[in-house]
């Protein structure tokens, strides 16, 4: 009987040694809370794009020690609400280490304290640093600084010299207020006079009086933070024609919504463009060009398999220790919630080109 007994221990040990040393495929798994209907759903739509590219070129090369990654997408519907129901189903069901999320500041802000309590990694790809109303040490994000648009928009002003007076169309929200505080610091730098400032939250706005109120004020130039095609139409119809300056976010209007190009000609735009080769990578992979910081969900994948790829088993000090130089600039979560470094470049639109102004 004890030699019995014995027979079954070895068998168990060696069969558990055997199972041991197999390799395993099952997929690391890592949740995702877009917007991929609503308000939200072109940036959603092109952060996708980005995620996959990237999950693409890690699992080509192995994933992670063998393990494939393995995307789990929810929808927040551009609403707050649905944001967190995402997230919490990805928590408590999936049982995800990672969450990567929102795109938006205010479908992201809610997620940000629920990340600490339940001790997940949240990374969002695109959400400001001035935008994000707390941090704790599980939120990461890939936006960059609203103050890394400070020298583009010098940029503007010193090669339109021109120009002694603004106007601005402001977004009433924390990204918007966080633009607002850099554009009025910059005109004052570089002795512009702000002459009005129109600040709504109103994505029904047809912005007719808004901009009829503008152009009473006889600008120089006005700034656009959003909903850009809508007032550059009402600017053409009162021809109204002042230079003018745009955030990143105007991409959406020219190259998703295809709104018509006479809109965008010669208009300046602030960006932190990707390189060439990304660009040429997306291109050929999905067939258009990689805007609404599509490259930002490409780093922020990459970011999270070049942590699980490290020595440091706690995932949390895994991702601290990641930096890089990304497609767009330097990528460093060593120092703080906000990784990327890159610093935004002024452009033009000449002919539907975006030629860079130095």
């Amino acid at each position: 009987m004890n030699r019995f007994a014995l027979l079954v221990f070895v068998w168990v040990v060696l069969a558990l040694n055997v199972k041991a040393q197999e390799p395993t495929n099952k997929p690391v798994t890592i949740g995702v809370v877009f917007g991929f209907t609503g308000a939200a759903q072109a940036w959603s739509d092109y952060g996708r794009m980005g995620l996959e590219l990237a999950q693409e070129e890690i699992n080509n090369a192995g994933g992670i020690e063998g393990r494939p990654i393995e995307l789990i997408y929810e929808d927040s519907k551009t609403n707050p609400a649905n944001s967190v129901s995402a997230y919490r189903k990805l928590v408590t069901i999936d049982k995800v280490p990672f969450v990567i999320g929102n795109l938006w500041a205010f479908i992201t802000n809610p997620l940000i304290p629920l990340a600490a309590k339940d001790r997940v990694i949240l990374v969002s790809p695109t959400v400001m640093q001035e935008a994000a109303e707390r941090t704790n040490d599980y939120f990461f994000t890939m936006g960059a600084s609203v103050q890394s648009i400070s020298a583009a928009v010098d940029t503007f002003f010193t090669h339109n010299k021109e120009i002694k007076s603004v106007g601005i169309f402001c977004w009433d929200d924390t990204w918007g207020q966080a633009h607002l505080k850099v554009w009025r610091e910059r005109a004052i730098a570089n002795g512009v006079t702000i002459s009005a400032e129109l600040c709504n939250v109103d994505f029904g706005n047809d912005f007719r009086t808004d901009v009829a109120k503008m152009a009473a004020k006889k600008v120089d130039a006005v700034i656009v933070a959003h909903m850009g095609d809508v007032i550059l139409q009402r600017m053409q119809e009162q021809q109204f024609k002042p230079k003018v300056l745009a955030t990143a976010n105007i991409l959406e209007e020219i190259k998703v919504k295809k709104s018509s190009p006479q809109l965008f000609e010669g208009i300046f735009i602030t960006d932190w463009r990707p390189n060439d080769e990304f660009f040429a990578k997306f291109r050929k992979k999905f067939g258009r060009d990689p805007v609404l910081e599509a490259h930002n969900s490409y780093e922020t994948l990459r970011s999270i398999a070049m942590s699980l790829k490290s020595n440091v088993k706690d995932h949390l000090q895994a991702l601290r220790t990641v930096k890089y130089d990304g497609v767009a600039g330097l990528i460093d979560f060593s120092s703080s919630s906000f990784a990327n470094k890159s610093t935004a470049q002024l452009y033009r639109v000449r002919e539907g080109n975006f030629e860079q102004v130095h």
